[in-house]
């Protein structure tokens, strides 16, 4: 498992998962552990994320990063490290937004945290 941890830090990019309240009550619930959040991922200045956009569909849509609107940015965490440039981690985007198309959103088992 160290191993793991290790290897999960090395990279000279740092990659974070934003994490933003879905509701007001987030800024109680959130000190009981609980509430409900969107999430995107950042690296190289980008976000991506998963869910309703401004185009009124659900896909994977690229923002500035802790700037997603329509939620409240919460916090960043640093998630691991990446050696991808650029165009690298655009195309592993790509790649991996293939899998989430508008029809395959659901709120439950396929969301913006799954993602």
């Amino acid at each position: 498992m160290v191993s793991l941890a290790k290897k999960k830090m090395k990279g000279t990019v740092l990659v974070y998962l934003n994490v933003y309240d879905l509701m007001p009550i987030n800024g109680y619930a959130y000190w009981l552990g609980i509430g409900v959040y969107h999430s995107g991922v950042q690296v190289h200045d980008v976000e991506c994320a998963f869910g309703a956009h401004d185009h009124g569909t659900s896909e994977v849509f690229e923002v500035e990063p802790k700037r997603c609107p329509g939620f409240t940015f919460r916090k960043s965490i640093l998630i691991g490290r990446t050696d991808l440039v650029t165009k690298e981690v655009h195309a592993f985007m790509e790649k991996l937004a293939e899998g989430y198309c508008e029809n395959t959103y659901h709120l439950i088992t396929k969301n913006c945290n799954h993602f």
